[in-house]
C-alpha cells in the first residue's frame, strides 16, 4: 500500500511502520529501499539480506510467516527461508549479518 512518496508494507499496522523506520534508521538504509519489491530473481544483493534480516526483526516480534508475507507483498514460504538463510548466516557468524542484528535487534514491537 502506498502512503504518499513512500511505500510501506501492503497492509501497513502501526508496529510495523514504527519498526521498519527504527530499522532503517539503524542501517542506514531507506525504509523504501528495504521494502521494494526489486528484482525477484538473480543474484543476491544487500537490500534482499537487509529485508531478510527485517522479516527475522517482525519474527521474533510475534508476527507469523503468513502475516509477514501479507503486509510485505512475499509468500509466507519466502519469508520462512528468508528468515532460515538469515539465522544460518548468524550461525556461522556472517560478519555483516551478525553487525545488523547487533543494530536491530533492540527493536520491539
Amino acid at each position: 500500500m502506498k502512503t504518499g512518496k513512500n511505500r510501506l508494507c501492503r497492509f501497513p499496522c502501526r508496529h510495523l511502520i514504527s519498526m521498519i523506520t527504527e530499522f532503517s534508521k539503524a542501517v542506514c538504509v531507506p525504509e523504501q529501499a528495504i521494502l521494494e519489491a526489486g528484482n525477484r530473481r538473480g543474484g543476491r544483493g544487500r537490500l534482499a539480506d537487509l529485508r531478510e534480516a527485517y522479516w527475522l526483526l517482525l519474527h521474533e516480534n510475534g508476527f507469523s510467516y503468513r502475516e509477514i508475507g501479507i503486509r510485505c507483498e512475499r509468500d509466507r514460504v519466502t519469508v520462512y527461508h528468508g528468515i532460515k538463510r538469515v539465522r544460518q548466516l548468524l550461525e556461522s557468524g556472517d560478519k555483516e549479518t551478525v553487525r545488523i542484528y547487533e543494530l536491530t535487534k533492540h527493536i520491539k514491537r
